[in-house]
């Protein structure tokens, strides 16, 4: 069966957040069924009897002197209770992350026993005392209620399993803050989110090896030179599309003959500018990134997504690109799939392409103006076990 996925363009200034949800994940499911991030650092600090005073401490909130003036009561009221420097220092910084750093349009990872979930924030930081209760499907509470005053608003990818998140991703969500930057994986973030996305002037794409057993290196090979097969033959015919060249009459032993040339040409010049990274664990992660015109990120898109028998959901102009080509792109994809034996690697490999979020992550969002409606939550969905990973291998070419 075809999958529908979509490729998507990831912006240069989005930032990339850890929020725990609280002691070992226990609010994991508060978070996702609240559509909330939330802290209890200023729980205590923050309180109101009415409806006024909720508007006047989310005005303190968002502004900055007033915000300063609260953090300097904070750091009053810490020092008074006899907690060390240090951990003053920790409490403070993790508050102004919270508030200030995380912008409208970031990305947040929050960890649940054993699951995970990403989300994109949509509100800026605001205070509710409105508990927030997960019921289970016999309408009896699921641990404690989810008390913690200082709040934000995200809309939630599905949750997943953790053994879905790249290895190099797992070391980084292993600190013990509550609030910390992990923009240092921006990449391995995004290929886990996607199949497919444009960040800057490369496209990037992710593929999966779900084989347990020993890995064949001359099928992962293969599949690299699958893959730089594609960039030659995408490159030349790009260039011929973006000089308007008249395509309409070509034939099947044109374009075999193409893929040949190209390839053979690009070998005698070294001129390939694709690079993977690649994780052989029990799955592994094969990563890919070509850095290209525009033309051919869409035509190597399709390509690739015709042999890995995907479909790709492209924004309108690039959609242009493709129908009128298609016939090229399907008839390339099947010559190169046929002379590489791709079904026999793909087999070998156990190699498909990994399961996209369901949420556009990372968006552009409206800041919204008040919190949401929060309250009873039911019937939250079941953790799945998760067996730990260690990587066999880690390479980068």
């Amino acid at each position: 069966m075809t999958r529908n996925i979509e490729l998507r363009t990831i912006e240069s200034n989005v930032n990339y957040w850890v929020v725990r949800a609280g002691e070992q994940g226990a609010y994991f499911p508060h978070f996702r069924q609240g559509n909330v991030i939330s802290i209890g650092h200023l729980d205590g600090m923050l309180s109101a009897s009415n409806e006024q005073l909720n508007t006047q401490l989310n005005a303190e909130l968002n502004d900055e002197t007033q915000f300063d003036n609260l953090m300097i009561q904070y750091r009053n009221s810490l020092e008074s209770a006899g907690i060390i420097k240090g951990s003053v220092t920790l409490r403070l910084s993790q508050v102004t992350k919270f508030v200030h750093d995380i912008k409208c349009g970031d990305v947040v990872i929050s960890i649940g026993k054993d699951n995970i979930a990403a989300g994109v924030v949509t509100s800026d930081a605001y205070y509710s005392d409105t508990p927030i209760i997960v019921r289970n499907a016999d309408d009896s509470p699921m641990g404690d209620n989810l008390e913690y005053v200082l709040r934000r608003n995200i809309q939630w990818t599905k949750k997943q399993s953790k053994k879905s998140i790249p290895y190099a991703l797992q070391k980084s969500l292993k600190a013990n803050q509550a609030v910390f930057s992990i923009n240092e994986h921006w990449r391995a973030i995004n290929h886990w989110l996607n199949v497919f996305f444009i960040k800057d002037e490369s496209i990037y794409f992710s593929s999966r090896i779900e084989q347990t057993e020993n890995i064949n290196n001359f099928d992962v090979a293969q599949y690299s030179i699958l893959l730089n097969k594609i960039e030659a033959f995408t490159k030349n015919l790009s260039k011929k599309i973006e000089d308007n060249v008249d395509l309409s009459s070509i034939d099947e032993d044109w374009i075999r003959h193409e893929i040949s040339e190209s390839y053979a040409q690009m070998l005698r010049e070294r001129d390939f500018t694709l690079t993977t990274q690649q994780s052989f664990m029990s799955p592994g992660d094969f990563f890919g990134e070509l850095k290209c015109p525009r033309i051919q990120r869409i035509i190597y898109t399709a390509v690739f997504a015709s042999i890995m028998n995907v479909t790709v959901a492209y924004a309108e102009e690039d959609l242009n690109i493709v129908a009128n080509h298609q016939q090229i792109i399907d008839s390339s994809a099947a010559i190169i799939k046929d002379e590489a034996q791709f079904d026999q690697i793909k087999d070998s490999l156990k190699l498909r392409v990994p399961k996209s979020s369901d949420t556009v992550v990372p968006r552009a969002v409206d800041t919204e103006d008040t919190e949401t409606d929060e309250g009873t939550l039911t019937h939250p969905e079941e953790d799945d076990d998760f067996p730990d990973d260690e990587p066999a291998s880690f390479s980068a070419q």
